[in-house]
């Protein structure tokens, strides 16, 4: 039985390592979304707003390192209800303080 302990040890310290990874991984990208909050609090400008009787609308322009970097958040934005409510957390934030 001896030899397999060291193939064991290995076996284990892969997971280790793995999961280190994985879990380094998945905190960048949750910081990366997060940060998206404060940056679209700060940089964006509202251009127009239109408003009728049914709807409104609203054309924001950010700056063009805003719109490359947080392309992924501006596509999650739309496709998340949960990440669509944390931006509007930050949105009512602003609201507040004008």
């Amino acid at each position: 039985m001896p030899p397999s302990e060291p193939r064991h040890r290995a076996v284990v310290e892969w997971l280790w390592t793995s999961t280190g990874y994985a879990g380094t991984l998945i905190v960048v990208a949750l910081l990366y979304l997060l940060s998206f909050g404060p940056v679209d609090l700060c940089c964006n400008k509202v251009v127009t707003t239109v408003t009728t009787p049914n709807a409104y609308s609203v054309t924001v322009r950010y700056p063009a390192w805003v719109s490359v970097l947080y392309r992924p958040a501006f596509y999650l934005r739309f496709r998340s209800d949960l990440y669509r409510r944390y931006l509007e957390l930050w949105s009512r934030g602003d609201e507040l303080n004008r």
